[in-house]
C-alpha cells in the first residue's frame, strides 16, 4: 500500500525488479513503523517546537550512510512525522566514512557513550537511538563473542541512562534470541516493545545454502524490539566487571544458558 500511495503501479513495478530499492527503504519505513505504528514512544499532544533526534548507532558506510548520501529515502520518515515534530538524524559508528558531513560521525567503540557524552543538547526526552542489524547477539549461534563485547560498554551506558533504543535484527534464531538474552539476563532491560516481526524488512534474504538443509539465513531488519532503562533487581551483579577475562567468560556463558531453547521465539504479531 505504501508503494502504491507514493508512486502508483509504476513504483510497484520497479520494486518488483529491484530488491535493493526495498532494502534501502526498509530503514526509514521500519523506523516510522516502530515510532508511529507500534507505540514505542509517547508523543506530546500537538506539534512540538523542538526536534526529535534520531541517533543511528552502529551505522555503516555501505548501508545507512549510503542511503543518506545517495538517496532521499530517510526523508520519508521526516515526511511521515512532520505533523508531530521536525527530525534531526545523526549517524554514529566505527564503520562510517571519515567525511566532512556534520551528520556522519566515525567514532570507535564505545561510540554511543563518546558521541552522546559530547552532546549535552541530547537527552532521553528528545532522542531515540536506533540500531539496525547490530548483530551483537549472534554469538549464541556462532560462538564468536568479540562483536558482543565491542557493543557491551555502549549497551550498559544506554541502559543506565534510560535512553529509548530501537533494535532491528537480521534473524530470530541467533541475532534476536541472543540480543534479547543479553537484555534480559545481563542488563535487566525494560522492554518498551517486545520482540516482533517487522513488516518492512529488507527484500533480500541471504542464506548459507538452498533448500531445507540451509541452517543460516539473514534478512535485514526482519525482527525488532525496543528497550528503555532497566530493572535494578534484574541486572546481573557482575555486569560492570567485564574488564576481567574470567568474568567475561562467565557472563557469556550466562547469556548462552539464557538463550537455550528450540531456536524459535513466540513473537508479537
Amino acid at each position: 500500500p505504501w508503494l502504491t500511495a507514493r508512486g502508483g503501479q509504476d513504483l510497484v513495478g520497479v520494486a518488483r525488479t529491484q530488491a535493493m530499492l526495498l532494502d534501502a527503504l526498509s530503514f526509514p519505513l521500519s523506523l516510522a513503523w516502530a515510532l508511529l505504528g507500534c507505540g514505542a514512544v509517547r508523543w506530546p499532544l500537538g506539534k512540538t517546537a523542538g526536534p526529535l533526534h534520531v541517533v543511528v548507532l552502529g551505522a555503516t558506510a555501505r548501508a545507512e550512510e549510503r542511503i543518506w548520501a545517495e538517496t532521499s529515502y530517510w526523508q520519508e520518515f521526516v515526511s511521515m512525522i512532520s505533523d508531530v515534530c521536525p527530525v534531526e538524524f545523526e549517524f554514529v559508528g566505527p564503520e562510517l566514512n571519515h567525511t566532512a558531513h556534520h551528520k556522519v560521525h566515525c567514532i570507535a567503540p564505545p561510540c554511543a557513550k563518546t558521541f552522546l557524552a559530547g552532546r549535552p543538547d541530547l537527552s532521553p526526552a528528545n532522542t531515540v537511538c536506533a540500531v539496525f542489524n547490530g548483530g551483537f547477539g549472534n554469538f549464541v549461534a556462532s560462538g564468536q563473542d568479540s562483536l558482543f563485547w565491542s557493543w557491551w560498554p555502549d549497551l550498559l551506558f544506554l541502559s543506565d541512562g534510560g535512553w529509548p533504543c530501537l533494535f532491528w535484527c537480521a534473524n530470530d534464531y541467533a541475532d534476536l534470541k541472543g540480543e534479547v538474552a543479553v537484555h534480559a539476563s545481563l542488563l535487566g532491560s525494560r522492554f518498551a516493545l517486545t520482540p516482533r516481526r517487522n513488516p518492512f524488512a529488507m527484500a533480500t534474504v541471504y542464506s548459507d545454502g538452498e533448500g531445507p538443509s540451509s541452517k543460516e539465513w539473514f534478512n535485514g531488519n526482519s525482527h525488532m524490539y525496543a528497550t528503555c532503562g532497566f530493572e535494578p533487581d534484574a541486572r546481573h551483579p557482575s555486569c560492570r566487571e567485564f574488564g576481567d577475562a574470567k568474568v567475561r567468560a562467565g557472563l557469556t556463558a550466562h547469556v548462552l544458558r539464557s538463550a537455550q531453547g528450540d531456536g524459535t521465539f513466540e513473537l508479537h504479531a
